[in-house]
Formats: structure tokens, C-alpha cells, sequence
């Protein structure tokens, strides 16, 4: 290799790594908090204990203007073969998970899917399901799962590659009888090289919070739209 060529590779380097460092410290910590107060990022929430080592967790947070009782049908409804998520449907169906009620993401109230309970699952994609660690209407509802996916009904052994302990909370609180925060809080340990690491970061970190972020919308139009037809 000349000289001009190891030059060039060496810039590259250091572009790379400062573009890795400027996301690392100026994108990420945006991305994980989009919408979260300061508080809200730092406090403990119901379920952390169940994935006590996170290696990656967000908290993303929403003003809606209309009472928990309005939001929470649509909160609850969501999933597979259920309400849908709100978000992106167009990818939902390029994976094959787009099987939703209504051919896509619900924009009414569906009442048979409104007694999710704990001890439920609430399924996500085909074969892909979470159990219901608590709900709670009009308040929380939490699902949680731990374990290999390819190795359903054995013990979890966070020793092998394909271990994961995931927590999923979201959490209504009121702010006055006609405001209410949504809180998305996510917390996920798993078994991964450094490869997968990097893959995690810069790669499905990003494409989770365009989803989330996205969802997070939908559930704030649908309930203040639903308040202002009622």
C-alpha cells in the first residue's frame, strides 16, 4: 500500500471514529430520552428488577391532552393479530407481521381487545409473543420475557449467544384530570459480540426509536381525536 493510499485509509479511520463518538455522545443519548424529563429518565419504574443490567434501555415520554381513561383502550389493544402499533405498517408487512383486525393499524376502539391481563401474552410478530407481567387499566401495563427464542421451554442461561431478558413498560400518568404523561420504558439485556454490539447501536437503536417515537404519535392522535369527536 503507498503512502497516499495509508493516508487516506487513516483519515477514513478517524472520520469514522469521530462520526462513532460524535453519534455515541450527541445522537444516542437523545435518541434513549426522546420526550423524557430529566426525572422521568432516572427514576426507577415499575419491572426494572426484572432486567436489573440493562445493556440497552430507553425512556421516551409523551404529553397527551385527554384523561388515562381515553388513552389507555388504545394503549391496550395494540400487537399482532390485535390493533396493530401505529406506526409504520409498511414494514410491519415487509417482515409478515402486518396481520392486524383491520388490515392495518387500528383507528377505532376494538372492545374484544380490551381485557389484556396479566398472565396474557401480548404477541408481536408470528411465533414472536410476550408475556403480561402486570396491567393495571388506565395506569400500566408491563410484558416481560427472558430466555433463548430459538430454545423455547428451556431454563434462560444468559451464558449462550441467543439469550435475552427484555421489559417493556408503558405507564400512564395524570398531570391534571384532562393531561396525561405516556411513559415507553424499555429495558433490554442480551447475549452479544462485539459485533452484534455495534449492529445493536448504530443500527437497530435507530430504527426502534423511528418506530416507538412514531407509535408513541399515533396513540396521542387517536386519543385526543377520539376526545374532541366525543
Amino acid at each position: 500500500m503507498g503512502r497516499k493510499a495509508t493516508g487516506l485509509a487513516l483519515f477514513a479511520g478517524f472520520a469514522l471514529a469521530a462520526a462513532a463518538a460524535g453519534y455515541a455522545l450527541a445522537i444516542r443519548p437523545r435518541l434513549l430520552a426522546w420526550g423524557a424529563t430529566v426525572e422521568e429518565r432516572y427514576r426507577p419504574y415499575p419491572g426494572d428488577d426484572l432486567v436489573p443490567n440493562p445493556q440497552w434501555s430507553y425512556t421516551h415520554a409523551i404529553t397527551i391532552y385527554a384523561p388515562a381513561a381515553a388513552i389507555w383502550p388504545w394503549l391496550v389493544q395494540r400487537g399482532y393479530r390485535r390493533g396493530g402499533w401505529y406506526t409504520c405498517d409498511g414494514l410491519y408487512k415487509l417482515i409478515g407481521a402486518d396481520e392486524f383486525v383491520d388490515g392495518h393499524s387500528a383507528r377505532r376502539i376494538i372492545p374484544e381487545l380490551q381485557g389484556l391481563q396479566a398472565g396474557d401474552s401480548l404477541p408481536l410478530a408470528p411465533g414472536v409473543e410476550m408475556p403480561v407481567a402486570a396491567s393495571e387499566p388506565e395506569r400500566l401495563l408491563l410484558v416481560h420475557a427472558e430466555g433463548d427464542p430459538s430454545r423455547p421451554g428451556q431454563p434462560p442461561d444468559p451464558a449462550l449467544p441467543g439469550y435475552l431478558n427484555i421489559s417493556w413498560l408503558w405507564l400512564l400518568e395524570p398531570l391534571t384530570p384532562e393531561i396525561t404523561r405516556l411513559i415507553d420504558h424499555l429495558r433490554l439485556d442480551y447475549h452479544a459480540n462485539a459485533a452484534a454490539q455495534i449492529m445493536q447501536r448504530l443500527a437497530i437503536e435507530p430504527g426502534a426509536f423511528v418506530l416507538d417515537r412514531k407509535m408513541l404519535l399515533g396513540i396521542k392522535e387517536r386519543a385526543e381525536g377520539a376526545k374532541q369527536e366525543g
